[in-house]
C-alpha cells in the first residue's frame, strides 16, 4: 500500500484533480474501466487510454484487486488528510 499511497501523492502535488478523480472512479468502480466514462462524463475509449498511461507513469497494475484496493484506500487516505 505504501506504493499506491505514494503514487496518489505525487499525483497530488501536480494538482491533478481530474486524474484523482479517474482513479478514484476506477476503484470504486472495481476496476471496470468502461463504467468509467459515462460516470465521468466522457466517451467510453477515454478512460482507457488514460488508465493504460496511468498504469505506467505510477507503475501500478490497475486490473490487480490487491494493488486496486490499495489504490482505493490511498485515495481514501488522501482525501481525509485534505479535509
Amino acid at each position: 500500500m505504501e506504493k499506491e499511497l505514494e503514487c496518489v501523492f505525487r499525483a497530488k502535488a501536480r494538482d491533478d484533480a481530474i486524474h484523482m478523480k479517474l482513479l478514484t472512479l476506477n476503484s470504486v468502480l472495481g476496476g471496470n474501466q468502461s463504467a468509467v466514462g459515462p460516470d465521468a462524463f466522457l466517451s467510453r475509449s477515454t478512460p482507457f487510454s488514460w488508465l493504460h498511461r496511468r498504469e505506467d507513469l505510477l507503475g501500478l497494475d490497475l486490473e490487480d484487486l490487491d494493488s486496486g484496493t490499495s489504490l482505493l484506500v490511498s485515495l481514501m487516505l488522501s482525501q481525509l488528510r485534505k479535509s
